[in-house]
This record gives structure tokens, sequence and C-alpha cells, in this order.
């Protein structure tokens, strides 16, 4: 578990509550392909001032790998909106926290100890860790996560935003954010950082060379890792 202590990247402690999965979520493959609608919403959420923490939740066990991610992360968070931001999440659970119980929730989880269930527990856990208040989780957590089924669901509702498909294909993104625009106060489809995100994901038009009036045909760059 990493943590950044009593410093919280939101606004008022008693906000909203991002947690999100790392692998095919945040990240796929182990090139660190990086889902950079995932950082454009965080964003969204920062600048929003309703967000008291951004919190991520894994099943990898290997804490070298993690924080390889988070640095990759945070260098292109830093990179697409040109600030200066020295951490992208409060704190991090892993299958290694010792709280953590197994998945019972997916049936592949009983034969494999390291996968652990995801918990509203789990996420006051990590509140308690960095000294912000845990009460009313239910409707203030947005868990963020490519499988269909973890406890945590049973316990947030609709605010279990399902990553789909995974973040490890070229399909384009059918992923409903829409409980997460009703909490920031964005009108539905109307947020920017939706705009950019795989179509498909190994390929991006870019603005500039959009069919124009002369009627060039479109052209298409590789998307960046």
């Amino acid at each position: 578990m990493t943590s950044n202590g009593g410093d919280s990247i939101g606004g008022s402690n008693e906000g909203l509550i991002f947690v999100w999965d790392m692998d095919q979520t945040l990240i796929s493959g182990p090139s660190v392909n990086i889902n950079t609608n995932a950082l454009r919403l965080m964003n969204t959420a920062f600048e929003s001032g309703k967000i008291t923490a951004n919190l991520m939740l894994t099943n990898n066990s290997s804490d070298a790998f993690i924080s390889a991610v988070q640095i990759a992360l945070l260098k292109k968070y830093n990179d697409m909106f040109d600030t200066k931001r020295y951490f992208l999440f409060d704190a991090t659970y892993s299958a290694t926290h010792v709280n953590r119980v197994i998945d019972e929730t997916v049936p592949k989880n009983l034969r494999t100890p390291g996968h652990k269930a995801k918990r509203l527990e789990d996420v006051k856990n990590m509140l308690n860790d960095l000294n912000l208040p845990s009460d009313y989780l239910e409707s203030r957590v947005f868990f963020f996560d490519d499988l269909p089924n973890h406890m945590i669901r049973r316990e947030i509702g609709e605010n279990y935003i399902q990553i789909t498909p995974p973040f490890n294909t070229d399909e384009e993104d059918t992923t409903n954010y829409g409980p997460v625009y009703a909490a920031l106060g964005i009108q539905a489809g109307g947020s920017r950082f939706l705009r950019a995100y795989r179509v498909p994901r190994k390929f991006r038009v870019t603005r500039a060379r959009r069919k124009n009036k002369k009627g060039k045909k479109l052209t298409k760059r590789t998307r960046s890792k």
C-alpha cells in the first residue's frame, strides 16, 4: 500500500471518491498502454472541486510494476494537461494488503488467493489511512473496473462503472459514464474528455487532419502510448 499522507488531491472532504482498478482499466499490456480517457475524467473531477480522493484498488501483486504504472500515468497526465501534479492517487491497495479477503464473487478467484475482494471496507480503510471522512460511502464512491462482478458492486449499485470493453482491445468504448457525469454536474455526452477516446484504440484522427473544405481524405496516426 502506498499513500500520500493527509494531503488529498480533490476539494471537499465530503466529496466524491474515485477508486480505480489498474489492469485493463487504466492500462493494458506489459508495455503500459495508457487509458487517456481515464486521465481526462480524473482531470475533469480534479478541476470540479467535487472529489475528495482518487484511489487505486488492484489485485496486481507486483509492487514494482504498480509503481512503474503510477509513474507512467503521472507523466502522461502532466504531459496532457501541462500541470505539475506530484501524484495521481492518494492511496493504493494491492493484492498483497493484509486486511483484504478473497473475492468469492469471481469463481476463478477461489483458486487464486491473490485475487482479493474489492469492498467498501477497503475504501474506508484507505480513507482512514489518509485521515479523511468515510461517511456515506455508498453514494460517494465511484468504482472503475473492467470486470462485471466485484463485491463492491452490490454496495454501490450504478456507481460501479464497468469499463466496456476492457482496455485491451481495439473496439470502440461503450462505457456508461452517466452516473459520473451527473455527480460532477456535466451534461451527458458533453464533456470533452470522451471525444479522443479509442476509436479504435490503435489509431486516432487528429483534429487538424479531419476532412477540410478541400475534401482531403482523413489520415490516421498511431495512438501514443
